[in-house]
Protein backbone atom coordinates (compact mmCIF):
# COMPACT_ATOMS: atom_id res chain seq x y z
CA UNK A 1 0.00 0.00 0.00
CA UNK A 2 2.88 2.46 1.05
CA UNK A 3 4.53 1.87 -2.43
CA UNK A 4 1.17 2.39 -4.12
CA UNK A 5 0.75 5.82 -2.02
CA UNK A 6 4.51 6.49 -2.67
CA UNK A 7 4.03 5.92 -6.57
CA UNK A 8 0.94 8.50 -6.49
CA UNK A 9 2.46 11.52 -4.38
CA UNK A 10 5.63 10.86 -6.72
CA UNK A 11 4.00 11.58 -9.90
CA UNK A 12 1.96 14.26 -8.44
CA UNK A 13 4.77 16.39 -6.85
CA UNK A 14 6.73 15.69 -10.26
CA UNK A 15 4.25 17.58 -12.15
CA UNK A 16 4.53 20.10 -10.29
CA UNK A 17 7.74 21.04 -9.87
CA UNK A 18 10.08 19.30 -12.21
CA UNK A 19 12.63 21.64 -13.44
CA UNK A 20 13.89 21.60 -16.78
CA UNK A 21 16.31 18.71 -15.95
CA UNK A 22 18.86 17.35 -18.49
CA UNK A 23 19.50 13.41 -18.86
CA UNK A 24 22.09 13.43 -16.38
CA UNK A 25 21.07 15.48 -14.00
CA UNK A 26 17.87 13.89 -13.80
CA UNK A 27 18.94 10.58 -12.07
CA UNK A 28 20.10 12.78 -9.26
CA UNK A 29 16.76 14.82 -9.01
CA UNK A 30 14.55 11.65 -9.13
CA UNK A 31 17.18 10.36 -6.08
CA UNK A 32 16.10 13.17 -4.12
CA UNK A 33 12.76 13.17 -5.04
CA UNK A 34 12.52 9.34 -3.72
CA UNK A 35 14.17 10.31 -0.75
CA UNK A 36 10.85 12.77 0.03
CA UNK A 37 8.76 10.53 -1.06
CA UNK A 38 9.80 7.46 0.79
CA UNK A 39 9.63 9.87 4.39
CA UNK A 40 6.04 11.15 3.60
CA UNK A 41 4.90 7.29 2.93
CA UNK A 42 6.30 6.98 6.38
CA UNK A 43 9.47 4.98 6.16
CA UNK A 44 12.66 7.10 7.32
CA UNK A 45 15.71 6.03 5.66
CA UNK A 46 18.30 4.29 8.37
CA UNK A 47 21.26 5.71 7.40
CA UNK A 48 19.69 9.53 7.47
CA UNK A 49 18.30 8.73 10.62
CA UNK A 50 21.27 7.46 11.82
CA UNK A 51 23.20 10.61 10.66
CA UNK A 52 20.67 12.95 12.48
CA UNK A 53 21.64 11.13 15.58
CA UNK A 54 25.39 11.59 14.86
CA UNK A 55 24.71 15.18 14.94
CA UNK A 56 22.45 15.71 17.46
CA UNK A 57 25.44 14.14 19.52
CA UNK A 58 28.27 15.73 18.31
CA UNK A 59 26.31 18.79 18.96
CA UNK A 60 25.76 18.10 22.55
CA UNK A 61 29.28 17.09 22.90
CA UNK A 62 30.66 20.37 21.66
CA UNK A 63 28.26 22.63 24.02
CA UNK A 64 29.75 20.26 26.73
CA UNK A 65 32.84 21.21 25.71
CA UNK A 66 31.86 24.67 25.67
CA UNK A 67 30.64 24.59 29.19
CA UNK A 68 33.73 22.79 30.40
CA UNK A 69 36.01 25.64 29.22
CA UNK A 70 33.64 28.11 30.67
CA UNK A 71 32.93 26.40 34.19
CA UNK A 72 34.38 28.54 37.21
CA UNK A 73 35.21 25.55 39.49
CA UNK A 74 36.68 21.94 38.51
CA UNK A 75 33.94 19.63 39.72
CA UNK A 76 31.82 21.17 37.68
CA UNK A 77 34.68 21.37 34.87
CA UNK A 78 35.05 17.48 35.55
CA UNK A 79 31.71 16.88 34.86
CA UNK A 80 31.23 19.02 31.50
CA UNK A 81 33.99 17.21 30.14
CA UNK A 82 32.98 13.74 31.14
CA UNK A 83 29.55 14.29 29.38
CA UNK A 84 31.29 15.92 26.40
CA UNK A 85 33.19 12.57 26.24
CA UNK A 86 30.11 10.49 26.74
CA UNK A 87 28.13 12.21 24.19
CA UNK A 88 31.13 11.80 21.71
CA UNK A 89 31.21 8.60 22.25
CA UNK A 90 27.77 7.72 21.37
CA UNK A 91 28.22 9.76 18.25
CA UNK A 92 31.43 7.73 17.44
CA UNK A 93 29.50 4.73 18.19
CA UNK A 94 26.60 6.02 15.70
CA UNK A 95 29.37 6.44 13.00
CA UNK A 96 30.65 2.98 13.23
CA UNK A 97 26.96 1.70 12.93
CA UNK A 98 26.27 3.81 9.50
CA UNK A 99 30.00 2.67 8.06
CA UNK A 100 28.85 -1.05 9.23
CA UNK A 101 25.14 -0.83 7.29
CA UNK A 102 27.21 0.97 4.16
CA UNK A 103 29.09 -2.32 4.19
CA UNK A 104 26.60 -4.70 4.59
Amino acid sequence: MQAKVAAVFAKAVYARVTPDVSAVSFSAYAKVLLSKVVRVAGVVPMVTDLLTKVEKYETKAARCEESARQATDEPERAFYQELANYYGAVATDFRQVIEKRKAA
